[in-house]
């Protein structure tokens, strides 16, 4: 097979596509999609009714042709393995369907939507995996991952109900154990199948798998040109960009998929239909599929051969290569990770009582309790302007979190229990703040609350419903102590009835009073971080190692806990600000937020000149800086700027942002090689 770049002109590198595609593959190979037939040109996600299955066969002759001519839904198309026939979805019906290669032999496999196609290494049975989809057609979440033989099976057999996924895409390794997904989306990352665990890798989308057995996975970025690749027994990563296509410039791209080896994969791009912005959902005629090989270090893509050529959208393409299942990563690409060792004392310690764990955005946040059936994954929704800092810890200035899916089992659990410990690393950013300001609250639409962490001047404060089981309802605030602005601080509260105890950076405290009684009062609320329940009571601070438990804690744990809290503080080195005034000079328009969903959020990257430096240190007078354009699926008005405005920023850089890489980047303007910063606020 060669190796050797495609370093020729554009116009003779995709100028016969079969041709090229044996350059780039050296061997057999077939690609499927879906092509839009309507005007527009924009069904990316293959929600509509007029598309049709395509096919490409570098060996027949015969180019871009209908698998099946007939205009109707077509979902997720996917090769088989031995690359003889398709199987593809069909929304509207909810239906599963088979068609050998020349369109002949069409039949319904089953009911659901089908995520992979998968053949068993040690019989040669192929398997269909399927989900069922949650809520309305353009979902993305799905339920009750199963599988089914494609010939000759009759019922199917259970396969993950741990979490819900999202099916693009969803890949097995070459023995089936082991998956990329999202879990479900934007939780991207792996899943062992056989132990019914996973592991967040990041937040993102399109995560796939190597079709080996090596556990290397992928996750798409927020900006949809690069993908992060990720090996399995290490934390560390590092990034390719997909966008290298020539001439591409800086045009998105969309449905990345490892193709059945694992030097090749395939995308569809560029994606450059201008609306109020340039973004994926505009699709476009000139959104073709494109084969890309990695380079032997998997550390970018060293050739692209264009399979379509037509005035159609293209979308959803997948990819088979003869041979390509004996193919295997090399060892010697993982050389320079660092493994992994197993960390038998991790935060939070002990699951024991455990209702709900929020480490940061970063973390799994996974509850695992020995002898529980379901593994339990706690999350939380950002609320106005609330967003994610370089820790990926919660940001709760402007907005709030809100916890998902864990009232009723935090009140049944408590109520059982009678106990109740509280942890939580907190950094206030002002230390004059009042209301009191709702740090973490379980509260309610009357805006009573089971309980409440806040800030009242300088000071923490907790109020906590009891009731005496002789008398009536008591909610009692206790003072806890000083809170300094800037400066993180780490609690732990624990209670069990007229017992009462808080530990500030493991150190125990002296209260102003203790509450007596049981939690028989309490109601169904929700858990909200940085404000009540309607986002009023607002806290501006910063949140991590969250952790609630059903039971008080010893003294002697919530010391431990702050020992686990406080080692991982060690590297976190202060960043230097940079204040300057500068000049706008050219703007990637912030979109109608309905134009990006799923995402909720997406920073715009604009062009600057500065024109004064007022604090900080920088020898470059033009810069590129990424603000919020939209939050919590609103405009951001402070961001609404024009050329040749003038404004005052407050900057880090960019790169020193690692939670950026995966939020949705609207990126529309020249100099991209320019110095990169972020938009910190005032």
């Amino acid at each position: 097979m060669t190796t050797s770049c495609l370093l020729v002109p554009f116009d003779r590198a995709f100028g016969d596509a079969a041709e090229d595609l044996f350059t780039l593959t050296g061997a057999h190979t077939r690609i499927v999609w879906v092509q839009d037939q309507s005007s527009t040109n924009s069904d990316t996600l293959a929600l509509g009714r007029e598309l049709k299955l395509m096919g490409f066969d570098n060996r027949d002759g015969r180019g871009e042709r209908a698998i099946l001519s007939e205009v109707q839904n077509y979902a997720k198309p996917l090769l088989t393995p031995d690359g003889k026939r398709i199987v593809y979805s069909e929304r509207y019906g909810k239906d599963i369907f088979v068609v050998n290669w020349d369109g002949t032999g069409q039949r319904r496999i089953g009911s659901g939507y089908a995520v992979e196609v998968w053949a068993d290494p040690k019989t040669s049975e192929t398997w269909v995996y399927a989900g069922t989809q949650v809520g309305k057609l353009d979902s993305i979440n799905f339920k009750s991952l199963r599988r089914i033989l494609l010939d000759g099976g009759s019922r199917w057999e259970p396969v993950w109900d741990k979490t819900e996924i999202s099916p693009d895409n969803f890949q097995l390794s070459a023995d089936g154990t082991f998956a990329a997904g999202e879990f479900p989306w934007p939780h991207a990352g792996t899943a062992d199948l056989a132990a019914k665990t996973w592991r967040k890798r990041a937040d993102g989308c399109w995560a796939s798998i190597a079709p080996d057995n090596s556990g290397l996975c992928w996750v798409f970025d927020g900006p949809h040109r690069n993908v992060y690749l990720y090996p399995r027994t290490t934390s560390s990563n590092w990034k390719v960009s997909l966008n290298t296509v020539p001439g591409f410039g800086n045009y998105e791209v969309f449905h990345p998929r490892w193709s059945n080896h694992v030097r090749y994969l395939v995308i569809t791009g560029p994606y450059k239909v201008k609306t109020s912005v340039n973004f994926i959902a505009g699709g476009g005629p000139d959104v073709e599929v494109y084969v890309g090989r990695f380079g032997e270090d998997f550390r970018s893509v060293e050739a692209w051969a264009r399979v379509t050529n037509n005035s159609h959208g293209d979308f959803h393409p997948d990819v088979w290569i003869e041979g390509g299942e004996k193919s295997t990563i090399p060892s010697n690409v993982f050389k320079q990770e660092i493994q992994e060792t197993a960390v038998a004392d991790h935060w939070p310690g002990s699951s024991q009582g455990l209702v709900f764990v929020w480490e940061n955005a970063a973390a799994q946040n996974v509850i695992t309790t020995e002898g529980e059936v379901n593994i339990r994954t706690c999350r939380v929704e950002a609320r106005g302007k609330a967003k994610y800092n370089r820790f990926f810890d919660m940001d709760c200035r402007g907005g709030s979190f809100v916890a998902e899916q864990i009232g009723p089992e935090l009140l049944q659990a408590c109520q059982k229990s009678n106990e109740l410990t509280i942890e939580a690393a907190i950094t206030s950013t002002s230390a004059d703040q009042s209301g009191p300001a709702r740090i973490i609250a379980f509260t309610g639409k009357t805006g009573i609350s089971n309980f409440m962490l806040g800030q009242d001047r300088d000071s923490l404060v907790f109020d906590l419903a009891t009731k005496r089981r002789s008398a009536g309802g008591n909610t009692s605030t206790i003072r806890l102590g000083k809170i300094v602005s800037d400066q993180l601080l780490h609690l732990v509260l624990t209670y069990s009835d007229g017992q009462l105890s808080c530990y500030l950076d493991g150190k125990q405290t002296d209260l102003s009073g203790k509450p007596v009684g049981d939690f028989s009062g309490w109601t169904e609320q929700q858990l909200v971080f940085g404000a009540d329940h309607a986002g009023k009571h607002n806290w501006s601070g910063k949140l991590e190692g969250i952790a609630i438990f059903d039971r008080a804690l010893t003294a002697d744990e919530a010391i431990h806990h702050f020992e686990l809290f406080s080692s991982r503080l060690d590297n976190r080195p202060v960043l230097n600000h940079l204040r300057v005034r500068a000049t706008c000079l050219e703007l990637s328009q912030i979109p109608d937020p309905r134009t990006i969903v799923p995402y909720r959020r997406a920073i715009v990257v604009n062009r600057y000149r500065i024109e004064k430096i007022i604090e900080g240190k920088i020898e470059d007078r033009e810069i590129l800086v990424a603000q919020w354009g939209i939050l919590d699926k609103a405009a951001v008005k402070e961001t609404k700027l024009r050329v040749g405005q003038s404004v005052e920023l407050l900057l880090e850089g960019f790169e020193d942002h690692p939670e950026l890489k995966s939020e949705r980047q609207i990126v529309d303007v020249e100099g991209l090689d320019l110095p990169w910063y972020y938009a910190i606020g005032k």
